[in-house]
């Protein structure tokens, strides 16, 4: 084992701290790229939950405004009257035929 370790230490002292890639790709910047993004993304996420919990404390979140009544629409009594005898007339129709049902021609 403490021939191990020696020839590792000594393989670790050759090698050179940065090892850079041919192509120009540094592991450090791909890490600090996502932590950055990580960083960035926890504080929009901050940002919105207190502006929720502000708004959610305020009562403010729900709050609809009031409308105004829509009593500005005229009623057309003469069409409202029409159509309370067209369905008055049904009713009655519907009534009678209850009453008096068509003898059926198979229980005869």
């Amino acid at each position: 084992m403490k021939l191990f370790s020696k020839r590792l230490v000594k393989k670790a002292k050759h090698q050179p701290v940065k090892e850079r890639d041919p192509r120009g790709i540094m592991p450090e910047r791909n890490w600090r790229a996502i932590f950055i993004a990580f960083v960035l993304l926890n504080l929009l996420m901050l940002g919105f939950h207190g502006l929720l919990f502000f708004k959610l404390s305020q009562g403010g979140f729900f709050s609809t405004p009031e409308a105004e009544p829509s009593s500005t629409e005229i009623i057309d009594r003469e069409l409202l009257q029409s159509t309370l005898d067209y369905f008055r007339g049904k009713e009655s129709s519907l009534i009678e035929s209850i009453a008096s049902p068509d003898p059926v021609p198979s229980v005869q």
